[in-house]
């Protein structure tokens, strides 16, 4: 599931207590939130757009992830596989769905680059 505004204020505010009424005239997700945390200052809209935008590229990033473990044979047919065929083959196998899914690795670069994007198309909305 795509990361949402509550995914951002959870990993910049841990334990911080809010609320999102649904109000359909609001025009964004922070213009709906209302803060109710006592210890800790709510975090400004460029923050949370910011986090936001860095939980999606993550979420891009590790697709590789999700993709392999559904590409991956169930442990009992890699243990048979194993057991049938010897290491080196189920090596070979799984090697192959790695190449397929290859890891990927965040680019800092890419994600700032994402990030002013973000922040450039909240100041012009």
């Amino acid at each position: 599931m795509k990361p949402d505004i509550n995914d951002a204020l959870v990993a910049l505010k841990p334990g911080a207590i809010w609320t999102l009424p649904h109000n359909p005239t609001a025009t964004n997700d922070y213009e709906r939130l209302v803060w109710q945390d006592e210890s800790q200052t709510k975090p400004t809209e460029e923050e949370v757009v910011r986090k936001l935008t860095e939980l999606e590229y993550m979420d891009e990033i590790n697709q590789y992830q999700r993709d392999r473990l559904v590409a991956y044979p169930s442990a009992g047919d890699q243990f048979d596989r194993i057991f049938h065929d010897g290491i080196e083959a189920w090596k070979a196998d799984i090697q192959g769905i790695k190449n397929v899914y290859p890891r990927k690795y965040p680019d800092p670069v890419e994600l700032k680059t994402r990030q002013d994007k973000a922040i450039e198309d909240l100041k012009s909305s």
